[in-house]
């Protein structure tokens, strides 16, 4: 197959994928397109992922995510891709990829000449090209949100030019920098050739940034209604007191409880707020009980929040973290000799939940059964930290019992927003780098030191049989 006709059917299986819509477009209002070409060579596991954290948060309304990756794409070829994409409310443009210079090859040797053919870019062209893609926007209806492409360490040390690139699409109007983002994660394998296709783990990181950008006080995609704004400060307000930030958290909370909620969701957000504030007492009390739980559906957090201060959850939810930690409370209430297994079934289950761990970590010291939960889940979440919860707000949850329970709500809420990204952190990326390097053994020992005598996540387990396999042979 030529490369012509490669880069042909790209565009036209991306054009036809489904998305989340099918027969006319009555939710083109409701729809934000991303549009790239190497970036999503890898999958559409960005699109999901911010499909279900749009969802949780409120943050841009009833909303979904069309993925239009024309891998290898020129500049004409983008622009085609964009007039014949399905409408929508907006559409993030990300540019700057390798099929904008020419002579690169990233799995081709070093010339035996050590000549190389020209790596520049056509400046003008790319200028002409910003210009076609913001006029087919404007003229669909569009807001346009220009984003420079996500650069990481391997990819700005071997390609430069792709940094040069990066400044001329921020000169072209980007409001959304991933380049910059993105070289915060300098020591993680975001992407499967170093450069510019996300691996699975840089999908997360590419939905975390634009979710983050959303909660900006100029975020690119502005919200389009008061319930959107209420969203997106009660998200940003839960998530500085998890990163520790009281000084940004305090304020913006009781800014927020002046307002009189608008449903159980944000009812119940703001219920979370107010237990983080002021702990569980008699205000915080009565904002759960002005809850109805019979017309909640599944909020995250109610049924914990209402057993906490009310002493009765009402639905039963659907995540499995918050339905075993309302059977160990009800277990702990009933004075049963089993809540301590309980406690530790939930931590096998999710150990990467954090609240998994405040579960062992109260189960532990009511009943006495054992000495140290605290310490190891420190342990545990330095090793598989999500990056929501800072080190310094870890400590304190871990040692404030009972009153630590009082964040419980506000957990679930996070939990929910991120609840299908793989949990990372430092030991798994440097057994990865290890691993790409050849240095498998290492690698895997290394995992070995980092997650002895503690329940590793699924993706960890994944990962240390594939090193294991990879070592033999």
């Amino acid at each position: 197959m030529t490369a012509n006709l490669q880069r042909w059917l790209f565009a036209v299986l991306a054009l036809w994928a489904p998305g989340c819509r099918d027969g006319p477009d009555p939710e083109a209002t409701n729809r934000v397109l991303l549009l790239g070409g190497n970036l999503f060579a890898g999958g559409d596991r960005c699109v999901q992922l911010l499909d279900e954290m749009a969802s949780a948060s409120g943050v841009l309304g009833p909303v979904c995510f069309d993925l239009v990756a024309v891998p290898g794409a020129s500049p004409d070829e983008l622009a085609q891709a964009l007039r014949t994409a399905p409408a929508a409310r907006a559409v993030v443009v990300v540019i700057g990829d390798l099929s904008l210079l020419t002579g690169i090859n990233t799995n081709a040797d070093f010339p035996p000449s050590k000549l190389i053919t020209s790596r520049l870019f056509d400046r003008e062209a790319l200028d002409e090209t910003l210009e076609t893609l913001r006029s087919i926007a404007r003229s669909r209806g569009m807001l346009y949100v220009l984003a420079t492409h996500p650069l990481g360490l391997q990819g700005r040390i071997e390609v430069p030019e792709l940094s040069e690139v990066a400044d001329a699409v921020r000169a072209g109007g980007a409001t959304l920098d991933l380049a910059t983002t993105f070289s915060v994660y300098d020591q993680q394998l975001l992407f499967t050739n170093g450069i510019d296709e996300l691996d699975e783990y840089g999908h997360d990181a590419f939905a975390n940034a634009l979710f983050y950008s959303l909660l900006d006080d100029q975020a690119p995609i502005p919200a389009r209604d008061d319930a959107e704004a209420a969203a997106r400060a009660e998200c940003a307000a839960l998530l500085s007191w998890a990163r520790g930030d009281d000084a940004r958290f305090r304020p913006a909370a009781r800014a927020i409880l002046l307002e009189p909620p608008a449903g159980v969701a944000q009812a119940t957000r703001h219920a979370a707020i107010a237990n983080l504030l002021q702990g569980i007492a008699k205000p915080t009390r009565h904002r759960w009980t002005l809850i109805d739980p019979a017309s909640a559906g599944d909020v995250p957090g109610l049924a914990v929040g209402r057993l906490l201060t009310l002493g009765k959850p009402g639905p039963i939810p659907a995540d499995p973290v918050e339905r075993a930690f309302i059977e160990i409370l009800s277990a702990i209430s009933q004075r049963d000799d089993n809540v301590l297994a309980l406690a530790d079934k939930l931590v096998a289950a999710e150990p990467h939940r954090a609240t998994s761990w405040i579960a062992l970590g109260l189960a532990a010291s009511l009943t006495r059964d054992r000495q140290g939960v605290p310490q190891q889940a420190r342990k545990h979440l330095q090793t598989y930290s999500s990056g929501n919860i800072s080190p310094a707000r870890w400590e304190q949850l871990m040692t404030t019992w009972p009153s630590s329970l009082a964040a419980l709500p506000a957990m679930l809420q996070l939990d929910s927003i991120f609840r299908s990204h793989l949990p990372a952190g430092p030991a798994l990326h440097a057994a990865r780098r290890s691993s790409r390097l050849g240095l498998h053994s290492k690698a895997g020992a290394l995992l070995d030191r980092a997650t002895k005598k503690l329940e590793v996540p699924r993706n960890w387990t994944t990962e240390r049989k594939r090193l294991a396999k990879l070592a033999e042979g």
